[in-house]
Order: C-alpha cells, then sequence, then structure tokens
C-alpha cells in the first residue's frame, strides 16, 4: 500500500519524493500535517537534500501510524494539538 502511494506520488520518475510530493503521499496515506511538522519531518528523513526514498517513506509513515496508535489509545476524548 505505501510502497504504491509512494509510486504515484513520484510524478517526476525520481525515485525520491521532493517536498511537494511527499505532501501529498503523506496526505493519501490519510495523515494530515502542518507545514512546520511537514518541513522537520522532509529534514529527518530527507537529509539535507529533502529528498525522501521510498525506504525512508515507509519508515515514515510506518512510525507515524505507531504514533497515531498510541495517541488514539491513550486519549480520553481530549483533543490535543502539536
Amino acid at each position: 500500500m505505501y510502497k504504491d502511494i509512494f509510486f504515484c506520488s513520484d510524478v517526476d520518475r525520481s525515485g525520491m519524493l521532493s517536498s511537494s510530493q511527499l505532501r501529498n503521499a503523506i496526505m493519501a496515506s490519510g495523515i494530515r500535517l502542518s507545514d512546520n511538522l511537514l518541513n522537520l519531518i522532509a529534514l529527518r528523513y530527507g537529509g539535507s537534500s529533502g529528498n525522501i526514498s521510498l525506504e525512508s517513506f515507509i519508515s515514515l509513515v510506518l512510525h507515524m501510524d505507531r504514533i497515531a496508535k498510541i495517541f488514539r489509545e491513550l486519549n480520553n476524548g481530549v483533543a490535543i494539538s502539536l
């Protein structure tokens, strides 16, 4: 599933996701992020270029899914904004 999202978002077929392609891929994964958080993620997973490889993208979305699951388990109906 995430591999398909990556390749659909990699419109220039470079094998890497630019920041705008990353935003589209993350949104297609069902994750909503602020611009600031997206920029931090691009730095963390994309290194100095900011471009994200398939392996980094899969690692990223699996990590975000895990965080969201933990949050849902611990959340008692109280909204938290990061």
